[in-house]
């Protein structure tokens, strides 16, 4: 299978000051998938300078 990288995140207004929430997400739990093979993060896959 593809390597996934899954997460969850609690969206919430209370730890900020924006006065215009989204609307339906205040308190939501949303899981996010990122796919590690994707060619945006090819950059991310390089080793480090001077190793």
């Amino acid at each position: 299978g593809k390597p996934w990288l899954f997460f969850e995140g609690t969206y919430t207004t209370l730890f900020t000051d924006n006065k215009s929430p989204t609307p339906r997400y205040d308190y939501n739990q949303i899981l996010y998938r990122l796919d590690l093979n994707d060619p945006g993060l090819k950059p991310a896959h390089k080793p480090p300078r001077g190793s």
